[in-house]
Formats: structure tokens, sequence, C-alpha cells
């Protein structure tokens, strides 16, 4: 977790326990809504499951590019990352981060949201969206060093509850049914007597939590060494000592029969990221147990060489924590530069849900004089949505070029479907017209937009029957194009 360098975000598009997503007026033409159904046909034809392109088109072409309209080539022939879905970090609903009630009677007494109301949080993200990543930091299990042999551990020095991890045990298990595949822990310190001297001393660390999860039935996908390594919070840990941990872990992961693969470094900045990932990733012994490279957005510079280091090595990059104040719509070119421009095949918010005392959630926990009153959708919400619930795990990020400044357009294959991201990052609108390529054939359009009055706003749907077509996209707006 890394403390927000941004403003507060805003408080609007509220919400109800009852209506965990409130429905948006239509506040466009029906011109307009199929214009922008019909800009994201972009698909022409090709084999059944959207991979084998053939010659002819699926529609005759004609028509000619509207006057003024900027370009926008949609290229499914050309393949870059394989995405692998999107999520936030989580806090349990009774830790005192979200409350902000320490007193553990005061919790009790009605500040946590009743089991009802969690229940919509977790489906107005889990399945409403579609998000399918959670990474948790879990407390310290070891306060004080079981013994002098890092291969055999006591375990009646450690301690699990909790925050620790049997809280989020019991909550990860809430979330599998709703489609939850990926979780992952990232300690936000490491315990006070470890040191970079003794890197096999952490490794069993590790080993013991692993552990223990599989003993409760949970079997973690992947493990981030450390949270933002880089930070002086969390100790200033080096790429070396990253390097020696996973040396030692690695292995030991093996012998455990564990098939979790690591994150590593999970830094504040691709900058403090690149700088330890060219250690540990040059290390051969090392890579080999690396699932992924991660960073955070607190600082830029440097994601264009951590996506080039990590294609070297052909290992997914994630972008697993950022959070974005008042301007939602930073969160819209956020997402877009990391999945279009830096290759990230995961991109992660800040929070789920937090309480209101903090801006950095897409779902604000109210409570009024120590008392849960509800919960709010901010706007960030919607826009993870525009891809969160279209761009599921397996798409594959496809050629999308825009001759318009303004526009910017990630576009994605999956299957028989075709899937485009329209973000106008300008202050007016602007008319595109999208050119065709050999893409899986689409007979509909659906879509849906997220602006400053609209949050998944469905349009009108629209039968297709040519390969070129225009559309206006509002001003700060992002739509989303399903051709089905």
């Amino acid at each position: 977790m890394q403390i927000p360098r941004l403003a507060s975000l805003a408080r609007d598009d509220r919400g109800s326990p009852s209506a965990p997503l409130p429905p948006r007026p239509v506040l466009f033409t029906i011109a307009r809504a199929i214009g922008a159904a019909v800009a994201l046909a972009v698909v022409a034809c090709s084999g059944g499951d959207g991979t084998a392109p053939v010659a002819a088109a699926c529609y005759a072409d004609f028509g000619t590019p509207a006057s003024g309209a900027g370009i926008v080539t949609i290229d499914p022939t050309s393949r870059f990352q394989t995405m692998q879905g999107f999520g936030t970090t989580e806090r349990l609903f009774d830790d005192p981060h979200v409350t902000e009630t320490y007193n553990q009677s005061t919790q009790r007494a009605g500040v946590i949201p009743p089991a009802a109301d969690q229940a919509k949080i977790l489906d107005a993200l889990y399945t409403q969206i579609g998000l399918t990543r959670v990474r948790f930091h879990p407390d310290l299990i070891e306060p004080v060093n079981d013994n002098a042999d890092p291969n055999a551990a006591d375990l009646a020095k450690f301690d699990f509850s909790w925050q620790k991890s049997d809280g989020h045990i019991a909550y990860i298990k809430r979330l599998l049914p709703l489609g939850v595949t990926t979780y992952f822990a990232s300690p936000v310190t490491i315990e006070p007597w470890m040191t970079t001297a003794n890197p096999a001393e952490y490794a069993e660390w590790v080993i013991v939590l692993l552990r223990h999860w599989r003993d409760q039935g949970l079997e973690m996908p992947y493990y981030s060494i450390i949270n933002e390594p880089g930070y002086v919070r969390s100790g200033i840990w080096p790429g070396t000592w990253i390097r020696d941990v996973i040396k030692i872990l690695g292995p030991r992961l093996a012998a455990e029969g564990l098939k979790t693969k690591l994150v590593v470094p999970d830094d504040w900045s691709a900058g403090e990221a690149l700088a330890r990932l060219q250690v540990i990733l040059a290390d051969a012994t090392a890579r080999q147990y690396i699932g992924a490279v991660a960073y955070h957005l607190y600082n830029r510079g440097g994601e264009t060489e951590v996506k080039q280091l990590a294609q070297q090595y052909d290992i997914p990059v994630w972008m697993t924590e950022f959070s974005t104040g008042d301007d939602w719509f930073q969160w819209a070119t956020v997402m877009q530069q990391e999945i279009a421009d830096f290759g990230a095949s995961a991109v992660d918010y800040m929070w789920g849900y937090f309480g209101d005392w903090d801006k950095s959630q897409l779902i604000r926990i109210r409570t009024n004089n120590g008392t849960y009153a509800g919960f709010d959708f901010n706007r960030q919400y919607y826009v993870m949505g525009q891809y969160s619930k279209f761009v599921r795990p397996g798409a594959i990020r496809v050629g999308a070029s825009s001759g318009e400044s303004d526009v910017k357009v990630a576009a994605f294959v999956n299957g028989g479907q075709e899937i485009v991201v329209a973000t106008n990052t300008g202050t007016s609108s602007h008319t595109v017209q999208f050119e065709l390529g050999n893409g899986p054939c689409a007979s509909r359009v659906d879509a849906v937009r997220t602006s400053g009055t609209e949050g998944l706003q469905p349009l009108p749907s629209i039968t297709l029957d040519r390969t070129r077509f225009s559309t206006t996209l509002p001003a700060r707006s992002v739509t989303t194009f399903v051709g089905r």
C-alpha cells in the first residue's frame, strides 16, 4: 500500500445498499447512440475462433470517410499481450484502515458493513464488473525468530490469526465463487529482526505462510516478495536481496509441490522496479521462478524500459497499484496507457472498497459518527468496468492506431468477439472513422459508455451491414464496443 500522492476522489455516483448499481439517465440522442455502437464494429472475416484471417470481408465495403473524421484502424492480425485480468488490493471489512475505528468493541457496535451489504459490495466488484484479481497485505506472523535453523520451522512461534492470514483466507473463499482466479500476498513490511544478511529466514517465513494457506484449502497462485521495496516504509530492500531470497525460496517451493509463482518487485514506481529487475532477471536461476514483473505508478518514468525487459524474457507485466484522486478521468487514461503503450497484462486499482476518510477506492464505505451508513460508487468504478467487464482473461490485445490525437484506442480479440475501448481524452467531441481489419465476423455490436454524466451506460445494439463506420465520441468519455 502506497500513501496516495494525489487529491481525493470525487464523491459522486451515490449508490445505496439496496441499489449497488444505480441506473443512469440516457443523456444522448438515438442518432449518437447508434453511431457509437456501430463505431466499434471494426471487424471483417476470420476463422470461427478469430485467429485465422481469410481474404473475404464479412460485409460489403462502401462509403467514404466522414468529412473531418479522424481515422482509427484496427489490425487483428497484429497481436500483443494476453490479458490476465483486472483487480484491486483488499482490506478486510473489519480492518481499522477501512473503518477508521481501532477499538474492536466500537467496531462491533455497528461500524462494519452488515453481511448483506458486504455481499452487495462484493457482487458489484466481482460479478457486475468482473474483477478477477485480489492482492492483499498480510500482517507479520513471526514476531521473534522461531529458531536458528531456517529449514526447520517451529510453528508454535507463528501466529496466523485475523489479518495475519486467517481473515484473508476466509475472505478469498468468499470471492472464488464470484469469479476470482488470481490472489496473492504482498507484505507491506518484513519482520523487524530480518536483515539482508539472512534471506533464508525470510524464505522460511514465506514457505510457512504458503503451507498454512494450503492446509486451509487454498494454494496461492502468486506471491509478491514485498510491497514497494524501494519505499522507505518498507525498509529499502535491494534487488540483490530479492534475488537471493528467490534463489532460496524457488527450490523450496518446488520441493513442497507448490505451484506458486513469484511477483517482483511490486515497487512504488516503474523506475524503482527497473533497477531491481535488472539485477533479479539477469540471474537465470532466479528468473525461472518469476510469474510477473510488477510496479505502481506513484512516480512516472521507466514503464517502457520495464516493458522491454519483460519482453526480453517473455514475462507478463502487471501494474498492481494506483489511485487517481478527484480526477476520475485520469484512471481512464492510465488504463489505456498501461495496456496499449506499456504492455500490461493486468491492471489493478488501489482499493476495491475503503472507508470514507480516504479517497483511493472504487466503492466508498460511509460512516456517520462511528456508525455504518451505506456505500457509494466513485466514478473510477465505472471506468474500470469499461475494461474489466468485457476484456476478459485470455483476451489478446491487437493492433489499433488512431489518426485523431485526442482519441486513444485499445483493441482485443477473444474467441469470436472483438472488443474495442475508445477513449476521447479531449475537451470536445470528435467524429471518428473506424477502418476494419480481418478479425472475427460480427453481425451485431453492443456498446456501453462512461462519461461525466454516464456510468457504464448501455447504448442501443446495432446490426452491421458494412466494414467502415463513423461515430462521434463525447468529450472525456470511454466507450467500449463488443462485436458479436
